[in-house]
């Protein structure tokens, strides 16, 4: 063995760390180089207490350019690097000289494992090989800003590079992404900093935008993660590359964590194919099919992962994907599939592997307790226990909204689950006893224990007043609850205050979640006239930030990560959170550990429920929330009308159909409003008007059909004002609609049908939106629009202008049709809100970007409009509709500027999205026809009349060109070319569509005299 290793690594203010990694590699490097990038603690004197050469570097945002410094420096044959937050395995230091031993190679890779939760876990972590040696002298260097990677296939061919890295048998164990390490270094903000600063240097990198993505999903903000994980796919699919394994991990991982797994199906399986060999992907097959409820092939996959298992790191590996985790969910599948011996063999087999695991231990004991009559002998689905559950409560409250919150208790679905109650009777109202008593003689298991009443709790329409005497009080009651569900054995607490009205799925809901402590969200207008907020929170005592102790927020900062904080509390998903309350499912294991509610000592913070989280937190248990169906808090008297809006909306059976709110956004609507108003009429439940400043008689007409009226401050923001809208909804469906829309009165029918008969697990439907029309009123062209979504869902608008809802989940297709009659000025109102934003420099979105460029179009900038199309094109992102309609309208910008080379151009563009559009190929017909070209002409037009039924994308559709118009076009060119069978057949076939047509009938007329000539001039 010969030859010399260095060591070189990049530092700033690692004196927690740095000593632990220089210790694990001294003895078997032969130089350390370290370069500093500006520390203020001890970091440089403890590496030079190692033997290192200290290297002062000036940071400038560029990772890769700070550890090529230290590169250029090392005088070994070859190089290791590694990071301060990492350590070699003790009993892997040896092999690093392996590297030194005479071959060919010029990298290795080795084994690192990157630990995520608190502690590091071998049972929580990712494996992945990653190149950390290579010959010095060779070119290599590294590249990227951050996360930076060296440039191995820019020097060799993939086959080379392959054929020249080698595996060493070395652990290197990472601990910078553990939730304390992270937090303490704040490494998610200077990250994404970095990668945003990257992403405008190179737009087109994937790598940025994975990275990006990453950050996000670390942060929790799974709706940027997914959005950037999907880029960066994109763009690697643009330069023509497969994507990495990890994009695809990440995309699924992101799905899974919002409860959105579903979507993800039947995707996967085209990850899959492209990576057979990587367990996590069959992991997250396996997830998504028992959260589907096809168990049997559930275990198939769970099967899979086993005979994969977790040996191959090329790809990034999450323990437990090929061992225990999928024994786990294996055992699940098999107990729903009514073979519990089955499943206690492969939890035991799966404790064998990680002791510790809480999951296995509950499933295992509750399915002993089913074998042993530990427990109750309700069996469901086979032999699969019955979970016991504590409903409990203490209730102080009056008798009607205690009446409702019984009703919505009592008509909870129990599948699987056996339910008992208990209520600490602290009740002013005698009513309200006998409620309890009432509800105690239906249901079977109620204990009610006597309160007395000794301090007044006071309420009113501002407010609930409390005082340090009456949290207390709340506190000992809760944790007397507690108490008694430990001595009687209880698998899960659900606590839940006692103006709460809650969907009847939701304790098998938070129950199936699978989180020691779990609350539904419900939201609260804690003071009047202001804006709804949920009762979970990030930190401290009621903070939707998370802030770093190292580096305080702006108040720019801290807003907008509040405000994106509260819209992933709208977005249906299950969340982890910092602070819980009010209506929360604990696990027996949380209760076992010491959760409780009673004050802390030496804590200021208000409220019994701040100390519960802070014991759980300190304990090491997660608080999750899940928003998927938000409850009703009735917090004031005035909440209770909708409190039965509410209930009914849920009720099954007591009124035919689904409830629908009707949301619209208003400014001086006076002319059209109550022709809308009035096409629905029999339809909407409730009438929610948001105005934004009206000076005419628009809310008064609003008024006259008992519409729900709210002020809302304009501020340049359709999304703003069509998300408050949507906020003060209550029925369990939403129909938006502008003021000059409107229910034809056929449509309206088929409504009041589709009303009564929707499937109630449709998330949206889908209907057509007619625009524009021809002299008989007929449309020529229109759009399909999610125009009734599920409130449930929690779908929002976004985009400042022409803001679109985004839907996911089971959309239905409706023929129904809202018509719009505009009867208002257009304006240049949008352009001037996209003017402003970019002379403030603000970054537009690629949608954005597609609808300024319409607005300069349709202004007749068009000059303006062929730039900004142009950027909206390069960005090769967006909706593919959007960016066939932008090569269309590009070309008419080229139209009107006589530039018929750029306006063919475009048109060719148009297809390297899809297959091409009618609309295209009769713009392409009309071109070669103006040019007298007539068989190209005929050619493009053949192709327009051939396509069949336009995309039901929701794409804009122009009736005419899918259907009349080629074929009117092709009997003009046939009828030049002298071929008049054919043109006569074409205009026949135009009539079909159009049977009134003025010039078809004409020309019906025309050819049949025509052809009668013919016929006579034959022998």
């Amino acid at each position: 063995m010969s030859g010399k290793l260095s060591l070189c690594m990049i530092v700033r203010n690692e004196e927690r760390h740095i000593g632990r990694c220089l210790q694990s590699v001294k003895d078997a490097v032969d130089e350390i180089i370290v370069v500093d990038t500006g520390s203020t603690d001890r970091t440089p004197d403890i590496c030079r207490s190692f033997g290192a050469t200290v290297i002062e570097y000036g940071w400038n945002d560029d990772f890769a350019a700070a550890r090529n410094a230290g590169i250029e420096r090392a005088t070994g044959d070859w190089i290791l690097w590694l990071d301060s937050d990492e350590e070699v395995a003790k009993e892997d230091r040896a092999a690093l000289r392996e590297a030194l031993v005479p071959s060919d190679n010029l990298l290795y890779a080795v084994c690192t494992i990157h630990y995520y939760e608190d502690e590091p876990k071998p049972e929580l972590a990712y494996r992945l090989a990653q190149h950390r040696l290579f010959r010095n002298g060779c070119g290599l260097r590294f590249q990227g800003t951050i996360h930076e990677t060296l440039n191995v296939l820019e020097l060799f061919p993939p086959e080379e590079a392959e054929a020249r890295t080698g595996m060493l048998p070395v652990k290197v164990y990472h601990y910078g992404y553990m939730r304390s390490v992270a937090a303490e270094l704040g490494k998610g903000e200077r990250n994404r900093r970095l990668l945003e600063l990257q992403r405008e240097r190179d737009d087109a990198n994937p790598w940025t935008y994975y990275h990006l993505a990453s950050e996000y999903y670390r942060e929790g903000l799974y709706e940027q993660a997914f959005q950037h994980v999907n880029m960066a796919i994109v763009r690697f699919i643009t330069k023509q590359l497969a994507p990495p394994s990890l994009l695809y991990k990440l995309k699924y991982a992101v799905l899974l964590a919002t409860g959105s797994g579903e979507g993800g199906w039947p995707s996967i399986e085209k990850a899959i194919e492209l990576y057979p060999d990587y367990v996590d992907l069959h992991y997250f097959k396996g997830l998504i099919l028992y959260g589907k409820a096809m168990y049997a092939e559930a275990l198939d996959t769970f099967g899979r992962c086993l005979e994969l298992g977790e040996g191959n790191i090329r790809h990034l590996t999450m323990a437990g994907a090929g061992s225990f985790l999928a024994l786990y969910y294996a055992a699940l599948c098999l107990e729903k599939l009514g073979t519990p011996g089955e499943a206690e063999s492969r939890l035991r087999e799966a404790l064998g592997l990680y002791p510790q695991f809480e999951s296995a231990k509950e499933a295992l004991d509750r399915l002993e307790r089913g074998t042993t009559g530990f427990a109750s002998t309700s069996h469901k689905e086979g032999d699969r226990m019955s979970r016991r559950i504590l409903a409990a409560s203490p209730v102080h409250q009056k008798s009607a909204i205690l009446k409702l919150f019984l009703e919505s208790l009592a008509g909870l679905d129990r599948d699987g689950l056996e339910v008992d109650y208990l209520f600490f009777d602290d009740n002013e109202e005698e009513a309200s006893r006998r409620l309890l008593e009432a509800f105690a003689e239906r249901q079977d298991g109620v204990t009610i224990v006597k309160e007395q009443q000794v301090h007044a709790y006071i309420k009113d329409e501002s407010t609930h007043y409390w005082n340090d005497t009456l949290v207390d009080k709340v506190a000992s009651m809760k944790d007397r609850i507690i108490e008694h569900a430990l001595e009687r054995g209880y698998d899960a607490l659900f606590l839940i205050d006692s103006d709460l009205l809650v969907h009847p799925d939701t304790l098998l809901r938070l129950d199936g979640t699978g989180k020691s402590i779990v609350s539904n969200i419900f939201w609260t207008c804690w003071q009047p006239n202001t804006s709804e907020l949920p009762q979970v929170w990030m930190m401290d005592e009621y903070s939707f930030v998370r802030q770093s102790r190292r580096k305080a927020l702006t108040d720019e900062e801290a807003n907008r990560k509040a405000a994106q904080f509260l819209e992933l509390m709208r977005t249906p998903g299950v969340y982890e959170v910092g602070g819980l309350g009010a209506c929360t499912l604990i696990r027996k294991e949380a209760l076992e550990k010491g959760v409780r509610f009673r004050r802390l000592p030496n804590v200021s913070f208000w409220g019994e429920d701040r100390h519960f989280c802070i014991r759980a937190a300190a304990l090491g248990i997660g608080l999750y929330v899940d928003t998927r169906k938000p409850a009703y808090h009735i917090y004031r008297d005035s909440d209770i009308e909708g409190a039965i809006r509410f209930k009914r909306s849920i009720e099954k059976g007591d009124t035919p159909g689904i409830g629908i709110s009707l949301c619209m956004i208003v400014k001086n609507e006076e002319r059209s409003l109550e022709r809308c108003l009035q096409s629905v009429q029999g339809i909407a439940d409730e009438i929610v008007v948001v105005d934004t400043g009206s000076t005419d008689r628009t809310k008064e007409i609003a008024l006259q059909f008992q519409a729900k009226v709210y002020d809302f401050a304009w501020t340049d923001d359709f999304s703003a004002a069509r998300n408050y809208a949507f906020g003060q909804a209550t029925e369990p469906y939403i129909l938006w609609l502008d003021a000059d829309d409107v229910l034809e009165q056929p449509d309206r029918e088929k409504f009041i049908a589709l009303k009564r008969e929707l499937d109630p697990k449709a998330d949206s439907v889908m209907m057509d939106y007619h625009l524009m029309f021809d002299s008989a009123g007929k449309p020529t062209v229109s759009l399909k629009r999610n125009r009734l979504v599920k409130r449930s869902c929690g779908f929002r608008w976004i985009g400042v202008v022409h803001e679109y809802l985004e839907v996911a989940g089971h959309v239905i297709h409706s023929d129904i049709a809202v018509t719009h009659r505009k009867d208002k000025t257009y304006t240049d109102r949008n352009l001037r809100i996209y003017r402003r934003k970019a002379e403030q420099g603000e970054t537009f979105s690629p949608r954005d970007q597609y609808y300024y460029a319409n607005e300069l179009k349709d202004h007749s900038y068009v000059e303006e409009a062929v730039v900004q199309y142009d950027i909206f094109l390069k960005t090769k992102q967006g909706w593919v509709e959007d960016q066939i309609a932008a090569c269309l309208k590009l070309a008419d910008c080229y139209g009107r500027m006589y530039e018929r080379d750029h306006q063919l151009q475009a048109l060719f563009r148009s297809m390297e999205y899809d297959r091409p559009r009618a609309e295209c190929c009769c713009r392409l017909g009309a071109l070669f026809m103006a040019e007298n070209r007539l068989q190209q002409a005929i050619y493009w037009y053949e192709t327009a009349a051939s396509l069949g039924e336009p995309p039901r994308s929701g794409a804009l559709i122009d009736h005419a060109a899918w259907t009349w118009l080629p074929l009117l076009q092709l009997c003009v060119l046939y009828d030049k070319l002298g071929q008049t069978d054919k043109a006569y057949e074409c205009n026949e076939r135009a009539l079909r569509f159009r049977p009134d047509h003025p010039s078809m009938l004409y020309n019906k007329k025309y050819f049949q005299e025509k052809l009668a000539k013919q016929e006579e001039g034959r022998p």
